[in-house]
């Protein structure tokens, strides 16, 4: 069962290559550049990024690292490996490589890189003590890490309602892990994990969606959300977002759905050995 769950999200993210980051408020290109901006990274590194869908930090990192730095990217989806070697070469960068694999068997020797980043992605890995484990034995000692993750509540209110919405529907969601955790919990789980230094930046970002419909296209575009909906009938399928969009429907106002990004920043440098 476990198997099967984990096969249909892998398919529900291939389908979402294509639309990835593009739906509502560019929350992932500025949250990747501001992950960026606190990773510190400098010119020659290498970077080693997870999960990196169709390359929102990967590609930008690319060119802060400049020609002499090298960018690997890796993520379980091939459509989304796909879009970001597209993306890559339409920018003519020659420094990234996209390649195809786990978080959790990070195929690369010890000490290969100087940074790893991972956006928005932690949460979604089935063993994420495990997936740390790796990024800290593939970091070189002092190597740093920074991750991006949703602050409590996510996107206020709107992913509130929609977590009411699936406890109405008697839905579980298929996220493994907690969305937002608090700082001290996060803080454990890295120091748990053999990192160090451990600096966590909670941040707010205000936009407004167009329309209650671009909502649910961000939702759709950011999560495996259609693999919890494909255990209801089409029929209740249906009520669910209908429902849902009339709950968004009323918090518009005159400049559109207002909404509020919660985003923590997590930076983090590899321990000393134990």
């Amino acid at each position: 069962m476990i198997g099967d769950l984990q096969d249909a999200v892998h398919r529900c993210w291939d389908r979402t290559a294509a639309f990835y980051g593009q739906a509502g408020p560019p929350i992932l290109s500025i949250s990747a550049q501001r992950l960026l901006e606190l990773s510190s990274l400098e010119p020659g590194d290498r970077l080693l990024d997870v999960a990196c869908g169709t390359g929102a930090v990967a590609i930008p990192a690319s060119k802060q690292v400049g020609p002499s730095g090298q960018v690997m990217a890796t993520d379980y989806s091939p459509c989304m490996v796909a879009e970001a070697e597209r993306e890559a070469k339409r920018d003519g960068l020659s420094n990234i490589t996209c390649v195809c694999m786990e978080a959790q068997t990070l195929e690369f020797p010890d000490n290969s890189f100087h940074a790893l980043t991972c956006g928005f992605a932690l949460f979604f890995l089935p063993d994420m003590r495990r997936a740390l484990a790796e990024m800290r034995r593939v970091l070189v000692p002092g190597g740093k890490l920074g991750l991006s993750l949703w602050g409590k509540g996510g996107i206020v209110p709107q992913w509130p309602i929609l977590g009411e919405a699936i406890k109405e529907y008697g839905l579980r969601p298929v996220v493994p892990n907690p969305i937002a955790w608090r700082p001290e919990d996060i803080e454990a789980l890295l120091t748990s994990a053999g990192f160090s230094n451990i600096e966590i930046v909670e941040e707010r970002y205000d936009f407004s969606f167009r329309e209650a419909s671009e909502v649910w296209e961000f939702t759709l575009s950011v999560g495996p959300i259609e693999v919890m909906l494909a255990r209801l009938s089409k029929n209740k399928r249906q009520e669910f977002i209908d429902a849902f969009l009339s709950h968004i429907q009323e918090l518009a106002n005159a400049e559109g759905i207002p909404a509020n990004f919660r985003v923590l920043y997590v930076v983090a440098k590899r321990g000393t050995d134990r």
